[in-house]
């Protein structure tokens, strides 16, 4: 299995004594959850492990639990304390946040705009203790904008909160924060809409009139969160997900329909939508259809089932 269809923050990077064993390693972790593989890194020429490793869980919740219990202790017959991290990819180990532990704390949810603070915190804080908790409201209005974060002390019980929370809240972790004068979280960017959708209808934008979008979006995506996504700009009618694959296509992506209710909406999703880092490490890429013929409304509303945006949050409003 590819790493990317794994868990995000699943998989761990241990440094280690060179003397270390494969064996040793996976008898420490596997106390902690199921462990789907442990590659002690080795020199190509010499064949002898070099002092670190990747351990990779099958939950986020078990990485987190071995992260925080075996970090600073020792292995084996080794006297030197290991040191136990997320394996970040090249991009997130880039981050000016990399090094900050509690970038994995935190996490980004779809809320309905009835929520208070103490609904979600009654809710939440069943997984763990909770650092904090922040709702995203009008910057004019101080309405609930129907998003909000949850910081919890320790990244297990955040991940147990993504694990096992109600699906419709279509939870993420959220991307941390940049220092002041840095980029911001993608769900921010994702939120701050300054102009109009009226000004996308000029015919100078679309002028072929399109209402339908492809895209490529990361495997890694569950079909909420790829609906969740496309549900940000207003006008969304409903989401297709296609499994086909072909020679040219990224693996680690897949492609999705969107259909919006006018083009200048559809003008406005491609604006926004187009070069998205989401989840981190991954651009979403988006191109307008030409072509897609509304005939298939019916049969897209049959392949959403009980997981469309508009049953989701029914599902939220009704609690």
């Amino acid at each position: 299995m590819a790493e990317s269809l794994y868990p995000p923050y699943s998989r761990l990077y241990v440094a280690c004594d060179k003397d270390t064993t494969e064996e040793e390693l996976t008898g420490t972790f596997q106390n902690y959850g199921y462990v789907q593989n442990v590659n002690l890194c080795r020199d190509r020429t010499t064949g002898k492990p070099k002092g670190f490793a990747f351990v990779q869980f099958d939950k986020t919740s078990e990485a987190a639990s071995a992260m925080e219990a075996v970090n600073g202790s020792t292995i084996g017959r080794s006297n030197r304390p290991v040191r136990v991290t997320v394996a970040l990819s090249r991009d997130q180990a880039s981050s000016s946040t990399s090094n900050d532990p509690s970038q994995f704390h935190r996490l980004f949810l779809v809320i309905p705009k009835t929520f208070t603070e103490n609904d979600l915190h009654d809710h939440f804080s069943r997984f763990g203790s909770i650092e904090n908790v922040s709702i995203v409201k009008d910057r004019e209005t101080k309405e609930n904008k129907g998003y909000a974060y949850v910081k919890y002390r320790k990244f297990s019980d955040a991940a147990r909160a993504f694990e096992n929370c109600d699906r419709s809240y279509k939870v993420v972790f959220a991307k941390p924060k940049e220092p002041v004068g840095g980029g911001r979280p993608i769900e921010r960017e994702a939120l701050s809409r300054q102009e109009p959708v009226s000004t996308c209808t000029h015919i100078e934008e679309n002028p072929h009139g399109f209402t339908g979008l492809w895209a490529q979006v990361s495997i890694d995506l569950p079909d909420e969160h790829v609906e969740w996504l496309f549900d940000i700009p207003p006008g969304l009618e409903y989401v297709r997900f296609f499994n086909e694959m072909y020679p040219y296509d990224n693996p680690y992506t897949r492609k999705v329909f969107a259909q919006y209710d006018s083009p200048g909406t559809a003008a406005y999703a491609l604006r926004k939508l187009d070069g998205f880092e989401y989840p981190a490490g991954s651009r979403v890429r988006v191109k307008p259809d030409y072509q897609y013929s509304d005939r298939n409304l019916a049969l897209d509303r049959q392949h959403q089932g009980p997981h469309s945006i508009s049953n989701l949050m029914q599902q939220v409003e009704s609690l």
